[in-house]
């Protein structure tokens, strides 16, 4: 695996040259040293900022998912989901399509966990 550059990375809103393109990459902001330029967005400035957030969460989201493999972690994310929405009805229903009856709260505690991550995936 490559050496990456650390998380956790910003965005950063910055004149450069008369232009006004979004910076990515870490301590932008934070006042910590060792930062350094990884992309920068160009377009109108509400397309930059919008593109250079997507870039920025994804890889934070990935860093933090698997900090020594986040290319791992990206390649899986998709996996991931449709295995949670499978574990989810394989818990709610009987193969028969019938309602798994709830006891004491468990499954159903993990199930609202799920159910929310899945709802925040499709940006309910």
């Amino acid at each position: 695996m490559s050496k990456h550059t650390p998380e956790l990375w910003e965005t950063a809103d910055i004149n450069f040259n008369g232009y006004t393109p979004v910076f990515i990459g870490p301590y932008l902001k934070s006042g910590k040293t060792g930062g350094r330029l990884i992309s920068l967005c160009t377009g109108s400035k509400e397309n930059a900022l919008a593109n250079a957030n997507l870039i920025t969460t994804a890889v934070n989201s990935c860093f933090k998912l698997n900090p020594n493999n986040p290319i791992a972690a990206a390649e899986a994310l998709v996996d991931m989901y449709e295995a949670l929405k499978s574990a989810v009805v394989w818990l709610t229903e009987t193969p028969e399509g019938k309602a798994v009856p709830q006891i004491n709260g468990e499954p159903g505690l993990w199930l609202s966990k799920a159910n929310a991550a899945i709802s925040k995936v499709k940006g309910a």
